[in-house]
């Protein structure tokens, strides 16, 4: 009946609806950079393989990375093996041309969400320091050029107040600071 791809920050979600359904095995979710070669990222099975009624289905695409177009589309797979493509739609992600990291929620209480846009892949090193200095948290991701989401844990018993947070990445260092509710 459908198929649509909408981004939510750096995921994509996607949602089809098929009207009905006759020996379908399910949906094989395939990604492409370039419009032309596709890989996949998930098989989704059927909600009822032999069905006339309205079958909606939804996947989320929360890959790393992401970035530029990035194209979707649907490969049904029957019970014998046999296939067919449905519509491609295509997502844009813009093009990262530098390194920089949003934090939330600031005030914190235990987990802080990090999103990070960089131009190449590499390692980010994180260091949590308190009001006097001393680290209290240090972290490393491996980053995928384009747009990640990584998350920290800091402890709940951490004292109430302000927190200074070092990342560096590529030899480009960035501060900020975190209020602990």
């Amino acid at each position: 009946m459908y198929f649509r791809a909408v981004r939510q920050g750096n995921d994509a979600v996607l949602e089809w609806a098929t009207a009905m359904e006759e020996r379908n095995a399910g949906f094989e979710v395939q990604v492409s950079e370039d419009g032309f070669s596709f890989r996949k990222l998930a098989f989704v099975p059927t909600q009822n393989g032999n069905t006339v009624l309205k079958q909606v289905y939804r996947y989320t695409d929360r890959e790393n990375g992401k970035r530029g177009t990035r194209y979707y589309r649907l490969k049904q797979v029957d019970e014998e093996g046999a296939f067919e493509y449905f519509t491609t739609k295509a997502l844009n992600y813009g093009e990262v041309n530098s390194y920089s990291l949003q934090a939330y929620p600031n005030p914190f209480e235990g987990e802080v969400s990090m999103e990070l846009h960089a131009d190449q892949d590499g390692q980010l090193n994180v260091q949590v320091l308190d009001a006097m200095g001393r680290p209290v948290l240090t972290k490393q991701f491996t980053v995928s050029r384009g747009h990640s989401a990584e998350k920290l844990q800091l402890q709940q018993s951490l004292a109430r107040g302000v927190y200074f947070v070092r990342t560096e990445m590529n030899g480009e260092v960035s501060n900020f600071k975190l209020l602990k509710k």
